[in-house]
């Protein structure tokens, strides 16, 4: 038998956002929520994921999670882009990730508005933690 992995149907048509300015941990992260079968949008920096949120938020049909990435060298960075987020939608659930799991905002991440923290890098299991907790909230 291949490595397949099993697919958590609690998870399929669920829609999230991935910002991340790494375009291989986009595509990392994209291919291990497609096994968990959610549909995927992803942004390279915050300015651009507050723009996909907003417009799908206007449209009715809103993102049930985003995972962004802490710091954009550059650009605007998951913190940034989840407080501009929270004004339009103060219940968006949102994931944190970062290479620096000793960040003040990663170690205390509720008190800046994320639901979860996960560690760069992070496995599938590590990932199904972080996405049920969120979700469940």
């Amino acid at each position: 038998m291949g490595s397949t992995m099993t697919l958590d149907s609690k998870f399929k048509g669920r829609r999230v956002l991935i910002m991340d300015d790494s375009r291989m941990a986009i595509k990392s992260l994209s291919k291990l929520l497609r096994n968990l079968e959610f549909e995927i949008d992803t942004s390279e920096d915050g300015a651009e994921a507050v723009e996909c949120y907003t417009a799908a938020y206007l449209r009715g049909h809103p993102y049930e999670l985003v995972i962004f990435d802490l710091q954009v060298p550059g650009g605007m960075g998951g913190e940034q882009a989840l407080q501009k987020i929270m004004e339009i939608d103060p219940e968006v659930k949102a994931i944190v990730q970062s290479g620096d799991r000793f960040n003040p905002i990663v170690v205390n991440f509720r008190q800046h508005g994320f639901r979860a923290a996960i560690a760069k890098p992070y496995g599938l299991m590590a990932l199904k933690v972080a996405l049920e907790k969120t979700l469940q909230e």
